[in-house]
């Protein structure tokens, strides 16, 4: 058991997406109980930046684990661990890369802004009879890579650049998260949901004004190892 503790570890460590997984499979039966759910959080997001004029909304897909913790009434906490999270814009219009062929190559070019981060959101959460719930609270997130994507047409090839810009982006970002949703089943732990990420922290700091981040998303929380829940349950728990 020591040997698999060190291992997930390590894989946290180098490989944070990886080791939640892993984390997930191995140890999801023994953090399930009637008072926690535990499992996979995954979601489809649209992304932008407050006070750009220009650009589309970013589409991401985001993946992390989830822990939710029941108290008493009708209150639960949620707290996630995104190890895949991914916040930007679109569609931007191309800059001047201080390089004469390059700046004629992608003249006309599209611009995506991706920024990775690992982001903790948390989240209380007040659950209706029925299952349906709202939920608020703060988020935080480490910014790991920036980079602005060209991608430009020529002839009958598409053309890629990409040109990182960690040193123009914050390294931490501070925000919150307001949203919706409603437990399925019986037991009323797997949940669906839409929320909304807005900023507190500006993001860029080249560039003039406050540009904060915006993040429209559908989630799903599904949890790993129902199975030795139901089987407690059944017995009356653990003696």
């Amino acid at each position: 058991m020591k040997t698999v503790i060190t291992t997930v570890l390590l894989l946290l460590l180098f490989s944070p997406l990886h080791g939640q997984v892993l984390m997930s499979l191995i140890f999801g039966d023994d953090l399930n109980s009637d008072k926690m759910a535990f499992g996979i959080h995954l979601d489809q997001s649209w992304n932008d930046y407050s006070h750009i004029d220009e650009g589309k909304p970013l589409r991401s897909f985001n993946l992390g684990l989830f822990f939710t913790r029941k108290f008493g009434g009708h209150w639960r906490g949620n707290l996630a661990m995104l190890a895949k999270y991914k916040r930007g814009t679109s569609e931007l219009a191309p800059y001047s890369l201080n390089d004469a062929a390059l700046d004629i190559s992608f003249a006309e070019a599209q611009v995506a802004r991706e920024i990775n981060y690992l982001s903790i959101p948390i989240t209380m959460q007040y659950v209706l009879n029925f299952g349906g719930f709202m939920e608020l609270g703060p988020q935080v997130s480490f910014r790991t890579r920036a980079r602005d994507i060209f991608k430009t047409n020529y002839e009958e090839n598409t053309l890629v650049y990409i040109n990182r810009i960690d040193d123009e982006v914050a390294r931490w970002d501070f925000g919150w998260l307001a949203g919706i949703g409603y437990y399925l089943g019986k037991e009323k732990l797997t949940a669906i949901g839409f929320r909304y990420h807005g900023g507190f922290s500006d993001v860029l700091k080249n560039e003039t004004g406050n540009q904060t981040n915006m993040q429209w998303a559908i989630f799903a929380q599904i949890p790993i190892g129902r199975g030795k829940m139901k089987r407690d349950s059944e017995s009356g728990g653990e003696k």
